[in-house]
């Protein structure tokens, strides 16, 4: 995960805790930050519970209860390859999220398994594109 603040790329002084090397992240931040995507605006706080579902042994065995969150209003946010696999299973999540760095996420993009997708600026272009 890449921390950081502002627009200006500082890799002095950022903490990276990944799975690529941190030239590889910086270069993704340098180059989407470049192609002046949107970036999230504020919104009112509300009192709307959030369905984080990630990846792991346990989210096939919560798929009822997260089809039954998402019925009483309940926000549904996929990480990465959740999205795909929840909408496999008839859930269609509210959104997805995506911080990974590697251009093999370009898998977890390739339909909208979502309706909106958010997307970290240490994404790869190829997967933000």
């Amino acid at each position: 995960m890449l921390v950081r603040f502002g627009d200006e790329v500082q890799p002095s002084t950022l903490t990276l805790l990944c799975n690529t090397g941190a030239g590889e992240v910086f270069s993704n931040v340098r180059e989407n930050l470049k192609r002046g995507y949107a970036k999230f605006k504020e919104e009112k706080a509300n009192n709307r519970p959030v369905v984080l579902c990630a990846s792991g042994p346990s989210l096939a065995d919560s798929l009822e209860n997260i089809r039954a969150m998402q019925k009483r209003g309940a926000f549904v946010l996929a990480m990465n390859g959740t999205g795909k696999f929840l909408y496999e299973k008839g859930i269609k999540p509210d959104a997805l999220a995506l911080v990974d760095p590697r251009i093999e996420n370009k898998d977890f993009v390739e339909e909208a398994w979502a309706p909106e997708a958010w997307m970290a600026s240490q994404c790869h272009p190829e997967v933000v594109e």
